[in-house]
């Protein structure tokens, strides 16, 4: 079971983490699930987890303890514990995605080398998977991406790269699976945008990109950082997750769908963008018509949720008329 012990040379901060949760420090490692009902018991006020929030998110804190198995697991646990899960994700995204690491994850999984299959076997792949910063849902992400497929169906019949679009925009979460490294959601889910430039106050808890290493990098920390006026959003280098990766993987097997379709892959998560209009002056004219696409298929991206369950072997043949339109038979993923 994964534990946390404090150094021995942790200093009066780590300390007052330890005090300020009624755990003496020489004692014996702390099983993770222990760690989590002390905070569960302990955040009775917002100002307490507030105070701690601010505590446990320092990067100097991660240094002074001595984790033993998965420090990702440590931060997970406690932000959810104080946050609840969605805050949780997005602090943890705030302060890990920085330039470097998103490079290192993009030419990592730019090799296409953790399996071969089709669509479908992918669409079916995600049956074991919810995604926990969803707030809306608890079904697998099956269920997700047929209900948000049937809703465009419905109401633009004659867009078939359209529906096909909705079926396998959220595909990008199988890096959740064992097979593919089985990354923690964090680095998977959640709302996306630019690195390399300044994170934009209308990013959502925005406040915690001070403990990201970029936010005070020169080169990244200005208007326009590495890119210059109206570069267009395909030469911006955007955080890593499940939009980037399915945008990665469907551009490199060569699908015929249009540009716009692939534009909604990979930007249908940039909230920053299309609901706040932040990043403007990094698009370009083809960028600016895309958009209104991305718009129109986040109402149903957001709204299609239901607890009607679809008949997938009904809706299965059309969606697989689709898939063999605009993919090969089998993909590499």
């Amino acid at each position: 079971m994964w534990s946390t012990k404090l150094k021995s040379s942790a200093t009066s901060q780590s300390r007052g983490l330890f005090n300020w949760m009624g755990v003496l420090p020489h004692q014996t490692a702390m099983p993770l699930v222990m760690l989590s009902e002390i905070l569960k018991r302990k955040a009775t006020d917002r100002l307490a987890c507030k105070n701690f929030t601010e505590l446990i998110t320092s990067t100097r804190l991660m240094n002074m303890l001595d984790i033993a198995g998965s420090a990702e697991s440590v931060m997970m646990i406690t932000f959810g514990c104080q946050l609840g899960c969605l805050s949780s994700f997005v602090i943890h995204f705030s302060v890990s995605s920085v330039w470097l690491q998103v490079l290192s994850k993009r030419e990592h999984y730019g090799k296409l080398d953790k399996a071969v299959m089709s669509i479908w076997e992918c669409c079916e792949l995600l049956n074991e998977f919810v995604d926990e910063s969803d707030p809306d849902l608890d079904e697998p992400q099956i269920e997700h991406l047929l209900q948000t497929a049937e809703a465009i169906r419905k109401d633009y019949p004659n867009e078939d790269w359209l529906h096909l679009t909705g079926l396998i925009h959220d595909l990008g979460k199988v890096l959740l699976h064992p097979s593919f490294g089985e990354e923690p959601q964090w680095a998977v889910v959640g709302d996306t945008y630019p690195l390399g430039c300044a994170f934009d106050e209308s990013i959502v808890h925005h406040e915690f990109f001070k403990e990201n290493p970029d936010f005070y990098n020169p080169k990244y920390n200005t208007k326009y950082g590495l890119y210059s006026k109206n570069c267009g959003l395909d030469n911006v280098i955007i955080s890593w997750g499940h939009d980037e990766y399915m945008h990665m993987v469907a551009k490199m097997n060569k699908t015929t769908l249009p540009p716009v379709a692939l534009f909604i892959i990979r930007f249908h998560s940039f909230y920053a963008l299309h609901r706040a209009g932040a990043y403007t002056h990094l698009m370009n004219d083809e960028d600016h018509e895309m958009l209104e696409w991305v718009k129109i298929f986040n109402k149903y991206d957001l709204y299609s949720k239901s607890k009607v369950r679809v008949d997938v072997e009904e809706v299965k043949p059309y969606y697989q008329s689709l898939i063999d339109k605009y993919f090969p038979s089998k993909l590499r993923w």
